[in-house]
Parts: C-alpha cells; structure tokens; sequence
C-alpha cells in the first residue's frame, strides 16, 4: 500500500521539457499500451510524436515549454476518457517520461477529426524538472463518512488527493458509507467529468491494494 501511494505523489504536473527525443522502444511500448486500451475499451486515443507545433501557439509557449508530444483522448465519454488516460499517465510515469494535462495549451485544432469527439490532451517527454506538488483541499471538503469507515479509506483517501485535477480544483468527495468506499463528482464545469474519470482510477487502484 505504502509503495502505491508514494509512486503515485511522486508524480506532478510537468510544464517544462529537455529537447530529447523519445526513444523508438518506449514509443512502440506506449503505442502498444493505447491500442490495447482502444480494442478493450473502444476509446479511440492516440499518440503524436515529434510534434512540436501542437505547442506553439502564444499561450502555448508559456505554459508548456519545449514539449514535443502529445496524446490525444478521443472519446464520446468524458468520464470513461479520464479513466483509462490515468493508467496511460501513470505508466509514462513508471517509464520515467513527465506529463501535463491539457485542455487550452496546445493547438486542439490540429488533431481534430469530425467523427471524433476530444476530451483532453496529454502532454509528455522528458522534463526539465520533476514538477512540484499540487495544492489539496481541506481534507473535510473531499470526504464525507456515513457509518463505518473501512480501514483503508485514508490511504484512499491520500491517493485520490494526489491524481491531478483541472486548476486544481479537486472536485470530487470520497464517501464511506457502510463500510465501503465510492466517490461522487460536485460540479459539472469544464473538464470535470474527465477529472472525475482520472479520480476514479485512483481510487479504484488504491482499494485494489
């Protein structure tokens, strides 16, 4: 449990990246994870490569520096899209390869496809830094207990606080009730039905171990 936790603090939101290529073995390995994912699930992510343009509009430059790739979340499900892009984020991790999600810093214009409907973006490569951690809520306003409190709920609880959100903005609580552990989204603005899928992988990684 411990280890799971502090793998998934470790890892931040990166906005500045080195100029190193990715090399061909990881690309194979990260083409091969997204389209499993998209025969299992019927998502329709991809993977660009070498595409520094994504990133070169004016807003563009000043948040996400240097970045060269990005992987784009084609779905009609906002939810099920944030869901199966965290195990994405999170292998990159494990790979050692810094990622930021976008949503308005990159040219969403470019990988627009008119029977495909996007939810987000993630930006990667190798970092300039390792990023720094995000700002939590107050512990009470992303918790709520009713009854019994299963034993693991504030490691899962500590999990969740970790997965990265939209501006922060953490909108989500995590509920015991009867001894068990579900989560519920508290605001529908933009980007948070996807966020809410990204929480809910965390939260479903951290009961599973």
């Amino acid at each position: 449990m411990k280890n799971l936790v502090e793998f998934l603090e470790s890892r931040h939101s990166v906005r500045s990246y080195v100029d190193r290529r990715i090399e061909d073995e990881k690309r194979v390995q990260i083409t091969d994870m997204i389209d499993e994912i998209n025969r299992q699930h019927g998502t329709h992510f991809e993977a660009f490569f070498d595409k520094p343009e994504a990133f070169t509009s004016i807003i563009a430059r000043h948040t996400m520096e240097g970045c060269q790739n990005i992987i784009v979340f084609y779905h009609d499900d906002p939810v099920e899209a944030g869901y199966y892009s965290a195990k994405i984020m999170l292998k990159l991790h494990e790979m050692g390869i810094a990622t930021c999600y976008v949503g308005a810093s990159y040219k969403k214009r470019m990988f627009e496809k008119d029977d495909q409907t996007i939810q987000c973006a993630l930006a990667f490569g190798y970092g300039a830094n390792e990023g720094h951690p995000h700002k939590n809520k107050d512990i009470d306003k992303l918790t709520k207990v009713e009854g019994s409190k299963p034993t693991n709920f504030d490691f899962v609880v500590r999990a969740a606080m970790s997965a990265p959100t939209a501006m922060n903005l953490q909108r989500f609580k995590i509920i015991a009730k009867d001894n068990t552990i579900d989560v519920e989204l508290t605001s529908k603005t933009p980007f948070a039905e996807f966020d809410f899928g990204i929480i809910r992988y965390y939260v479903d990684l951290a009961k599973k171990n």
